[in-house]
């Protein structure tokens, strides 16, 4: 890119630029002291990558990773093969990447070179999701401003942001983008969808094997493309694509493991279950301690703001769905809050359902309402970001956060002056940059 197309791209796109500053500084300087990226459930889901380079998947040699936080990776460990309770889509996504960094002798260590393929390809998935829902709003005729503060919202104000940086050896991000990839497919005007069968294929068998869970998704993209297409003959096909690809991925599951206990069973998850006689569904949504809407507030406008116009209504209502189904289906998991991590990130695979049916109801809301909309926007993703500095630092804790200690970092009790500083010259930024483009727009004006 030469001066004049990076001058041009600032211009037009003045919150994707700061952006990806921010998320090329986060990556090269990691301003948090945790560490290394590939840890916890990353560890599992790396392990996958060392099988399919060697051919074996009895992964029992690998269980000294634990050092890297991975103590409970296995969910079934026999005297000759071992089950990963994660399934094997999150390596198959980065392998062409990893393939090249990665010593598939090594059993115990993980390589500098492998952490930072592991960083670059969250970032990568970050940028591919705003790219995919940027290019959608656009093509509804939402304007580029509106599609930024959409965008970055979505990215900053919920943990997608975070599980693409700090956690970015997690499935999250990667269930995000296929999302993404699957409503672009669907919705962007032109494209047929009989002559990319084998995509929808494997973006289906993809969004199966990277996160179990995500089989209500697929479901419920499929229903949401029918009601859409209002039942054509054309649609059906789609969805009998996709659902081979679903059903691929749960036979492959089935297959793994079987290969490592003997047992056919879906759950690779071993003794882990739901308590059917503890709903923590309210936990799920308003808890201290993780609560959707008071760690991703902009879910809220998702909900609402969503509902508004009759285009974007029928996204609002796929949104409400998945919110209700994940939520029920969290609050009996014998692990509502899926264990440690920056607010609840079940839902973070479904950030770009709001995404677009928050952008797609701007264009129809008035001035005054618009803006409105962007300064709710500004002020619940700055709560996130606030909440995210002070996980990333440890002074908001990683489970158990209780409501004291939850308002005294929204009051900034904890918030760093570094992060401050930050702010403002982020703020100071975006004030310039428009300036100057208004400036720019009058005087073409005046000239004409």
């Amino acid at each position: 890119m030469n001066m004049l197309g990076l001058r041009e791209f600032v211009s037009r796109y003045p919150g994707y630029f700061l952006a990806l500053l921010s998320l090329l500084y986060v990556c090269a300087s990691k301003p948090y002291p945790n560490g290394p990226h590939i840890r916890s459930d990353g560890v599992g889901y790396h392990m996958w990558t060392k099988g399919f380079m060697t051919g074996d998947f009895s992964f029992c040699k690998y269980g000294d990773m634990h050092v890297y936080g991975g103590e409970g990776v296995f969910s079934y460990q026999g005297s000759e093969r071992c089950l990963i309770k994660y399934p094997p889509g999150v390596a198959l996504l980065r392998l062409p990447l990893m393939i090249w960094f990665t010593d598939p002798q090594e059993t115990q260590h993980i390589s500098l070179g492998e952490h930072t393929v592991s960083m670059l390809c969250g970032a990568l998935a970050l940028i591919l999701i705003v790219l995919l829902l940027h290019l959608l709003l656009q093509a509804y005729g939402v304007s580029s401003i509106d599609a930024q503060f959409t965008n970055l919202g979505a990215v900053l104000g919920t943990g997608l942001f975070h599980y693409g940086t700090y956690d970015n050896g997690f499935s999250h991000v990667y269930s995000s983008l296929l999302c993404s990839g699957i409503l672009f497919l669907f919705f962007y005007p032109g494209i047929r969808l009989q002559r990319i069968r084998t995509m929808i294929f494997v973006l289906f068998l993809s969004l199966f094997l990277v996160r179990s869970t995500n089989i209500f998704m697929a479901i419920a993209l499929c229903a949401f493309y029918l009601v859409q297409q209002r039942f054509r003959f054309q649609a059906f096909q789609v969805c009998a694509v996709a659902a081979g690809g679903t059903t691929c991925a749960i036979l492959l599951q089935v297959m793994i493991n079987a290969y490592a206990t003997g047992e056919m069973t879906l759950s690779s998850y071993g003794g882990e279950s739901f308590l059917w006689h503890r709903p923590m569904t309210w936990s799920v949504l308003m808890s201290y301690d993780r609560g959707l809407f008071l760690y991703y507030p902009i879910f809220t406008l998702f909900v609402s703001v969503g509902m508004i116009s009759r285009v974007s209504r029928p996204l609002c209502v796929l949104l409400v769905g998945l919110v209700s189904v994940y939520s029920v289906l969290y609050g009996f998991w014998h692990s509502w809050a899926l264990g440690a991590g920056f607010g609840h990130r079940g839902f973070v695979e479904v950030v770009p359902v709001g995404a677009l049916a928050l952008g797609l109801a701007l264009p129809y809301l008035s001035e005054v309402s618009r803006k409105f909309v962007r300064l709710c926007v500004m002020i619940f993703t700055l709560m996130t970001l606030v909440l995210m500095q002070g996980y990333w630092f440890s002074t908001l804790p990683a489970a158990g956060t209780s409501g004291v200690t939850y308002w005294e970092h929204l009051k900034l009790l904890h918030f760093s002056p570094y992060f401050a500083l930050a702010f403002m010259t982020v703020a100071s930024i975006m004030y310039l940059i428009l300036w100057l483009r208004r400036k720019s727009i009058s005087s073409l004006s005046a000239s004409v």
